[in-house]
């Protein structure tokens, strides 16, 4: 059966109780709702600056997935991974210690290599997460990054050591520095404004 959709259907006789329900979805009989935002400028929008990552050096220990093994992110292939790292999540688990992708705790909004360092700066959500923003602005001297991927090519399976060809970033986490692969990692967040 083929549908035009340019003309009117014919003509069908409806229930009378049918026209009743139709007749009254269509005729407004309350004001319709409007959804309002609280809070003032600048809720959600607590700035972060931090050390993601080392490039070009094997991590400090091995990295969740990496089936047991420390991993080298080459400068080169990051350098075009860059742009992909934008508008990532920023996650944290209630006690810091791993990662918790359920938990956004903030978006990453730059990303840029200093040196031997893949930087990220970004907002932290002091609104939506402020009790797990509250305890990361207290922790910020003990706080590390953790990078998350996918999609990784790995140049030899067999090393001991895995330098990957190329990968796909899906996200990042703030922990406990003891916790995180990199022990260079550090995130710095504003201190809250109360």
């Amino acid at each position: 059966m083929v549908h035009n959709y340019t003309v009117p259907s014919p003509a069908r006789r409806l229930d009378p109780l049918a026209v009743a329900v139709l007749q009254s979805w269509h005729a407004p009989s309350v004001q319709p709702r409007t959804l309002a935002a609280r809070g003032a400028p600048g809720v959600n929008k607590q700035e972060f600056t931090g050390i993601l990552c080392t490039l070009d050096e094997p991590s400090d220990k091995p990295p969740g997935g990496a089936q047991g093994r420390r991993v080298v992110l080459p400068s080169a292939v990051v350098r075009t991974k860059l742009a992909s790292l934008v508008n990532m999540p920023l996650n944290a688990s209630q006690d810091l210690t791993d990662h918790d992708r359920h938990t956004v705790v903030g978006v990453v909004q730059d990303a840029w290599i200093a040196g031997p360092r893949l930087m990220i700066a970004g907002l932290l959500y002091d609104k939506n997460e402020g009790p797990l923003v509250a305890r990361m602005q207290a922790n910020t001297s003990q706080l590390g990054l953790s990078y998350e991927i996918s999609s990784c090519v790995v140049a030899d399976e067999a090393a001991p050591v895995w330098e990957l060809r190329d990968f796909e970033f899906t996200g990042c986490s703030a922990l406990l520095r003891s916790h995180a692969a990199y022990q260079s990692s550090a995130i710095e967040a504003a201190a809250a404004q109360r």
